[in-house]
């Protein structure tokens, strides 16, 4: 068995930067640790360290000077959700950590990354300037998958233009100026929209880096508590006040159609489906009716206005343009939204969305998909999702502008649509006309239905029939095809031939297999994973005597571990182990 040392002297010449750190603690060992962000530590620097402290647990500094990106997973359940909602199903070189998952990508060198907490629920970005205990630290352990490229996703673009306050010093901070710099650093970070715990973790590494000696993490806490609760207190001299008013002096107001029975005039409308199944089109084919004035599928003449659009699946050039175009859109009418270096944010972009559509006298707003854009709001929390949309709401009802957005479906087997929207169901309890797209329930029928989920505005919505054609240049359009009886109950429940027990014990299985791919996990966590996806928990169960899982006892908690190795599990022979 290998010792700390020669294990570090391996991932030196494997090109990684190390650092020795206190057992049982994330501190380093040695006075500074900032200068091996720019240069890797020298084979004498490494066997002075580890000889010198030989039981010392092992942190690699990631970043270009080791050219790696981690995501930390801290919360098994949230921050495993956030990972495949960002990078689907990548496998990659793994670490398990004593409380959740390090994923290591190679870093792309050519631009640096910045850390970010919280970059999405329960997941943190460990690039540029920050470091990860790795194996044989205690608790943590490889999991030998062959590292793979960073992913260009949603998630590292907001990480990386994400606002930082420069948290660097030329000199040590010593008694008597520790508190009044961790005060000013505190309150940029707070300025800057990060959260508490954003702050605490931040000021944690600048009091370990730069004060000397360092400040006790309680102080800090002190210090963080004391800025943000006079700042809490700054905004609440503005707002919280409540106020009454009497219905006799509330002015009756007529609800007021874009397209009569789907789409309401200053409200919020969903449109979710699946994939491929013409969500996107639909926006397109709308965009061009509002635009041009051509009649919608009712038959009704519809206001002629401004389109804006917000998307991020399609390219605006190659496929939303000649979509458009298809379906006999005013181009001068419609234009689409960016924000410079990022995705647009509905949680701080909304009075920059406001003032847009004011000046732009815009009708219509269509955001695909609404998932994209939330921001830091977690999708799977109903008070979070509520605030959200309420602004989104407020801005509808402010600017009188329809505002469409795609939602994708979960994935449950399910008949009742408002369980299949993917997240909260505050999504749809909060708008106020949401249909489903999907699929013609008869066989062999290749149309498509858009079908009512919740039309609180009249009385009864009726589904509509469309087909998806092509132009000669192959761009798809749609054509209208009259009302149907179908409902979204007969839609979702299209191939499903059983509900029963051999059919959820396939999907237990399948869920099983996927959860346990990377290693062992929290029995605790399966459960609760499965039961979001409509599995129970004596499924769950059976499943796992049919896959011959083992089950590990860790402290006081339950772990399962596949008995057998997936092919995507064999070793790298590149990496240095």
């Amino acid at each position: 068995m290998k010792t700390n040392l020669e294990i570090v002297l391996d991932y030196i010449n494997h090109g990684w930067s190390v650092i020795p750190i206190v057992p049982g603690e994330k501190k380093p060992l040695i006075e500074s640790w900032i200068e091996f962000q720019r240069r890797q530590p020298t084979i004498a620097e490494a066997t002075a360290w580890f000889t010198k402290w030989p039981g010392a647990n092992i942190a690699i500094i990631v970043g270009r000077i080791s050219g790696l990106v981690v995501i930390d997973i801290d919360d098994p359940i949230e921050g495993e959700k956030s990972f495949r909602k960002y990078f689907g199903g990548v496998v990659t070189l793994t670490v398990k950590t004593p409380h959740g998952t390090h994923y290591y990508f190679k870093h792309p060198g050519d631009q640096p990354i910045s850390n970010s907490i919280r970059a999405a629920p329960g997941l943190d970005v460990k690039a540029d300037g920050g470091y990860v205990l790795a194996p044989p630290s205690v608790g943590y352990q490889w999991i030998k998958n062959p590292i793979v490229d960073l992913p260009q996703q949603t998630l590292l673009l907001e990480a990386s233009v994400k606002k930082r306050v420069d948290l660097t010093e030329e000199d040590p901070i010593l008694k008597g100026g520790r508190n009044n710099a961790m005060t000013r650093k505190v309150g940029k970070l707070l300025a800057l929209g990060h959260s508490k715990e954003e702050t605490f973790t931040m000021c944690k590494a600048f009091n370990i880096a730069y004060c000397k000696p360092p400040l006790s993490e309680f102080e800090i806490r002190a210090i963080v508590e004391s800025i943000a609760s006079r700042e809490a207190q700054k905004v609440l001299i503005q707002t919280g006040e409540l106020e009454r008013t009497i219905f006799k002096d509330v002015q009756k107001e007529q609800i007021e159609w874009l397209w009569p029975g789907v789409i309401p005039k200053g409200k919020l409308t969903l449109f979710i489906g699946d994939p491929g199944h013409g969500k996107s089109l639909l926006s397109t084919e709308i965009a061009a009716c509002i635009s041009s004035g051509r009649l919608l599928p009712d038959g009704s003449q519809p206001e002629i206005g401004n389109v804006l659009m917000v998307f991020c699946e399609d390219g605006a050039g190659d496929t939303v343009k000649p979509r458009l175009e298809a379906a006999g859109a005013d181009m001068g009418r419609v234009a689409y939204v960016t924000v410079k270096g990022r995705f647009l944010k509905l949680d701080t972009d909304l009075k920059k969305l406001e003032k847009m559509i004011m000046e732009t006298n815009t009708t219509l707003l269509t955001i695909d998909p609404l998932s994209a854009y939330l921001g830091n709001v977690n999708s799977w929390k109903d008070d979070e999702v509520r605030r959200l949309l309420a602004g989104v709401g407020d801005l509808a009802d402010k600017t009188k502008c329809s505002i469409l957005c795609i939602m994708h479906l979960n994935k449950k087997v399910s008949s009742n649509a408002i369980d299949r929207g993917m997240g909260s169901v505050a999504f749809t309890a909060v708008a106020r006309s949401v249909f489903l797209v999907g699929e013609h329930p008869e066989e062999n029928d290749e149309r498509k239905i858009l079908a009512p989920i919740k039309a609180n505005l009249v009385e009864k919505a009726k589904s509509m029939v469309f087909r998806i054609n092509s132009n000669q240049d192959n761009v798809p359009y749609i054509e209208w095809d009259g009302e149907t009886d179908y409902t979204t109950r007969d839609i979702l429940m299209r191939g499903v031939t059983g509900l029963d027990n051999d059919s959820k014990l396939e999907q237990a299985i399948f869920f099983i297999e996927n959860q346990l791919r990377g290693g062992e996990k929290s029995a605790k966590v399966i459960f609760e994973l499965g039961q979001r996806e409509g599995l129970s928990e004596r499924t769950i169960k059976r499943a796992k005597m049919q896959l011959n899982i083992k089950a590990i006892k860790q402290g006081n908690s339950w772990f399962w571990k596949l008995p057998y190795t997936p092919r995507h599990l064999n070793d790298d022979t590149s990496l240095p182990f």
